[in-house]
């Protein structure tokens, strides 16, 4: 038997929350939060999901209306959003976000960190 399970709605990843999904993307996400949710058992291909217009959050949003029961590792669906390689979000996610600190060979700081 299935359980419902209810988790965060993004998991992690670099993102907006300002960002506004387009006119047709909020359509979809409507349509799609109409519609019942069904708990399905047993093993089953899940996605694709058509995102076009819709921002990473709504998109998430619907797969996860659609995705509400667990696995057999008791696990539910999540999502990260992620970047193509070569945009702007890439480049910020993969450098932007982090610290680097840089030690010597027995693990004191020997720099500054820096942010990239």
């Amino acid at each position: 038997m299935f359980r419902l399970f209810y988790s965060r709605p993004i998991a992690g990843g670099n993102y907006d929350p300002s960002a506004q999904s387009t006119i047709v993307g909020q359509e979809k996400l409507a349509k799609a939060l109409e519609a019942e949710s069904v708990v399905e058992e047993g093993d089953r291909t899940l996605g694709p999901w058509d995102c076009s217009g819709m921002t990473g959050i709504d998109c998430c949003l619907m797969i996860k209306h659609e995705v509400r029961d667990i696995d057999h590792q008791n696990n539910a669906i999540q999502c990260y959003l992620d970047y193509k390689p070569g945009t702007l979000k890439y480049y910020e996610q993969q450098y932007a976000s982090r610290v680097r600190i840089f030690e010597t060979h027995d693990g004191h700081v020997a720099e500054t960190p820096v942010v990239g």
